[in-house]
Parts: C-alpha cells; structure tokens; sequence
C-alpha cells in the first residue's frame, strides 16, 4: 500500500478524528466496525439505512483517494524521469557539439555533465526505468535518440528555421573591387529570405573580409566551420584564397560551392570532390582570346602583362596551349604582384618590345592601369581583358570609357548598363532588386550582378535539397544541376553539372566595348569540364 502523506477528517466516525487519507482495507475495517455502534445507537429509526451509506460513502472516498495517490506518484516519477532525460539529453548535445580531434574527449565528458547539470541519481532513473520497459518501446525511444544525434551530428548549421553558410570576400585589402561580389550575393540573401527563405528556413549568411589573404582566409574559415559549424562554405573569392583552404574542406568533406575562381586547379572533380565552381575556367576564357588574337593579328607581337599568381600563371600557359610553338616568337611576358601599388614600369617595357597586341591577365584595378597608361602613350595596341577585370565601373571609368573603346573581353550574362537591355523583363526585375537591397551602390560595377548569380545557384542546390540538408546531400547537388539558366544569363548558357564536371558556367561569348556599352560578337562559344 501506498503511504499516508495527507490526512483528512472523517466525521462518520464518533468522536472526528483524523484518518489517513491513503488508509489501508484493514484499517477502513476497524474504523467500520466502531462507526456502526455508534451509529445505531444516535439513529435507532434510520440507523440501518445511514450506516450502509456511511460505509459505502466512505469506501468510495477511500477507494478514490488511493487511485488519485497512485496517479499523483506515478506522474512525480515521470516527471522526474522527463527531467532527469533532459538533463542527459542536454549532456549529449554539448558533447557532440564540443568534442574535436583536438580535444580530450573525457575532459570535454565532464564539463559537460557539469554544465547540464546532471547527476548519477539522473543516470540511475532514466536506465532503471528504460530496464522495465519492454524491449521494442525501448528500441524505439533508442531509435528515436540516435535520429537525434545523427540529425545534430549529420546536419551541421541547419535547424528547423535557418540554414547557416559561412564566406569569405576581400571586401579590404589590394582586390578590394571584388568586396562588390560579396554585396552582390548579402543583397540576394536579403531578398531570398524576405520572401520567406528556403522551405521556411531563413539563410543565415556569415560573411567575413579575408582582405585577399590567404591566411586570413584559413583562419576564417576554421572559424567558420569549426567555431560557427556552418553547413557549407559557399562562393570563397580568389585564387589565393581558395587554394589555401581547398584542401582542408575537401578532406573534412565540407561543401566548398560555387569557388570565384577560373583557376584550373580547382576544375579536378577527383582530386576536389566537394568543390565546385561558378565561371569559366581561365585556362578556358584565356585560349578563346588567344585565338581571336591570332586570327585578327596573324603576325601579332602579343604581350601578356599577368598576376604572379595562380591567375595569372593559368592565362600565361593558355595562350602558350593555343599558340603552341608560335608563343616563344609572338610572346613577351611581363609579370607583377597583387600588392604592387602600380604596372606603369612593365607597360613601359611591353610597348618598347614592340607589342601591337596586349593581354592584361590581373584584377579590375591593374586592367584599368593598363588602358590608361596604353592611352596616355599614345600607344594603340589591341588591348583584351579577363571578364573579371570587364566591370565598367571597376575597370572602364577608371581607365576612361574613351580610352577603353575597342577593349576585348568575354561573358556569359546580360550588362544591365547596355541599352539594349533596358526592356528586358530579368533585367528590369534585377534593376528594381538593386534600388530595394543594393541602396547607393553603382549598378554599373556588373560584380554586384555576377554575387546576385552566385547567390541565386546557391539558391537552387538548396532547393533541389528539400529537406534533407546533410552536406553529403548539398555536395551532391551542387554536382547535379541539369540545364538550369538564369533570366540575366545570355541565350543559351545553361548550368549542367555532374559527378565529374563541376564547373557551372562553361559557356562565353566574346565582346567589344564601344565606348557606351559591351557589344557581344560571334558564337557562344562552349567548354567542356570536368576531369
């Protein structure tokens, strides 16, 4: 029997004194046979009858206040087990949140019990209990706790109501211009979740300013996925940059989506299976120049004026692949670093070797350098440019929209500042999304525009997710996109992607400015990728 913990009066025996409210039978039966004499010596007419009721009254109380105690004790042991879960389940969270490689893992045991508060009575309860259930509900509730940890485990930076994506941009530093690419894609993000985000999750965007240096892009990055535990590292800018933490999340199997870089390098679907990239690879983009080049000038000195880096060094080994064994003849080369202030000296030397053809193979800043020094020579080579140095803001004011004219560049989407594009419907929604989320920034630098397409692929791997968000699942969707354009995309580009081609953008089309606008020319020219 359950013990009294409460008492209450019972006036049906004589003299009232309290009784246990959780008497037992043998006690009722005692006090029964007292109440009758008593009873039927105050009630001689009706005594009978009353003494019936009494008893009955009183088994019903009594038999009711037993039932009531049970159920009162059983729902204090469950709530005890409830809390006593919790605590654990809480313990298990910080463990799987906080333990690393780097860490020792009983130390990290311990300060998480400690912090969850948890005891060794908890521990006691929750597996006395789960011992009397039977062993199916038990399967279950351990089915149901490890989904939980595998989903907490599985699906880093996801919840029910955001999706976490760490960046990194140079929105300081020498690529400074390039910081427009990071705005570019906030801005999309911003629009994104004003219309409700992904499948009622917001994006959560951490975007950090790696000042184009590739150690501060591994620390950020570490940052990021070890510190914020984003679900993928998405659009990191440079080349620099990118070969610094490649490796790294390759190997930690972290989605590394939609790389701003042509280098070739990172077009090694094998080699970098979590990696894909969002634009013509330079290798690719430098041999269609070097080709048009060589068909306008058959008999051109070119000089190639490139980034000693990885940029520049995948532009110089195109025109050497389209050339062949023409380049040692038809080439001069002449290289700079992207933290010199100025190119003005190895103009100087290009012009003097007799160049009548020019290639600048660096940044917006060192492309409009060029232009302006060529003009201020009076020396009128025909000049061609990468398409991430083509922004007319970033490039073409700066060098002079005159002294620019007959410029040679590539792209694969429509330039909001040609007239030609003033009615059409996905340029005028891009116009009307830049006044709302891009507020006193130049739409003529089209880097905004290139971030707003980056973001927008994002966009569609993560719907093609539904809901499961693993990154093992983002990985392989990002490498499954089939046909998919964008409205601000030329005729014709598509995105298609696979297990082994992880590029996203493989098609160009050759241009010219004018000294108003871009003018394309010519096919759109197509690139395969991949291994």
């Amino acid at each position: 029997m359950i013990a009294a913990v409460d008492v209450q009066v019972d006036c049906h025996a004589a003299p009232c004194k309290p009784v246990p409210r959780y008497a037992s039978l043998t006690r009722q039966q005692d006090l029964r046979d007292i109440s009758t004499k008593n009873r039927n010596r105050r009630h001689a007419v009706k005594g009978k009858y009353a003494v019936m009721s009494g008893h009955a009254d009183f088994r019903r109380v009594a038999f009711g206040s037993e039932v009531a105690g049970l159920v009162g004790a059983q729902l204090r042991a469950g709530l005890q087990f409830v809390r006593a879960s919790y605590f654990m389940a809480g313990a298990g969270r910080c463990f799987a949140k906080h333990s690393r490689p780097r860490v020792q893992t009983e130390r990290t045991l311990t300060a998480c019990w400690t912090a969850a508060g948890l005891t060794y009575s908890h521990v006691l309860l929750v597996g006395g209990v789960l011992m009397f259930v039977r062993l199916k509900h038990a399967l279950v509730i351990a089915a149901a706790v490890g989904l939980v940890h595998a989903d907490a485990a599985e699906l880093p930076g996801v919840t029910a109501t955001e999706i976490k994506i760490g960046a990194t941009f140079p929105f300081s530093g020498p690529a400074s211009q390039f910081g427009a690419y990071g705005k570019g894609v906030i801005a999309y993000i911003n629009a994104l979740n004003d219309r409700g985000g992904i499948n009622g999750r917001k994006i959560n965007l951490i975007a950090l300013d790696d000042a184009y240096s590739p150690p501060k892009a591994v620390e950020h990055t570490r940052r990021l996925v070890e510190g914020d535990e984003v679900a993928v590292i998405f659009s990191p800018l440079g080349t620099a940059t990118n070969s610094a933490i490649v490796r790294y999340l390759n190997s930690n199997k972290i989605p590394h989506l939609f790389v701003v870089s042509g280098a070739a390098k990172f077009t090694h679907a094998s080699e970098f299976p979590y990696t894909t990239t969002s634009q013509p690879s330079y290798a690719t983009e430098g041999k269609v120049i070097a080709r048009f080049i060589a068909t306008s000038l058959p008999e051109a000195r070119i000089g190639v004026l490139y980034q000693n880096d990885d940029l520049g060094r995948d532009f110089l080994g195109a025109f050497k692949d389209a050339l062949g064994a023409a380049f040692d003849k038809q080439v001069v080369a002449a290289q700079f670093e992207v933290t010199q202030p100025t190119i003005e000296s190895q103009i100087l030397t290009l012009k003097a070797a007799g160049a009548n053809a020019l290639f600048v193979a660096g940044a917006p800043k060192f492309a409009a350098q060029a232009i302006r020094k060529a003009h201020e020579l009076s020396w009128k080579p025909l000049i061609a440019i990468p398409s991430v140095a083509s922004s007319v803001s970033a490039t073409l004011v700066p060098a002079g929209l005159e002294a620019s004219v007959g410029v040679i560049s590539s792209s694969f989407y429509k330039d909001p500042n040609d007239p030609k594009w003033a009615d059409d419907p996905a340029i005028r929604s891009y116009r009307a999304h830049f006044a709302k989320y891009l507020t006193g920034a130049d739409i003529g630098d089209t880097l905004y525009l290139a971030g707003t397409q980056q973001a927008a692929l994002l966009e569609q791997v993560l719907r093609q997710c539904g809901d499961d968000l693993s990154r093992e699942n983002i990985n392989r969707q990002a490498h499954n996109i089939k046909d998919f354009a964008l409205p601000t995309f030329l005729d014709g580009v598509r995105v298609n992607t696979g297990p082994t081609v992880n590029q996203a953008i493989t098609q160009i089309k050759l241009r010219r400015w004018s000294g108003r606008a871009w003018e394309e020319f010519g096919e759109l020219l197509g690139v395969s990728g991949g291994d």
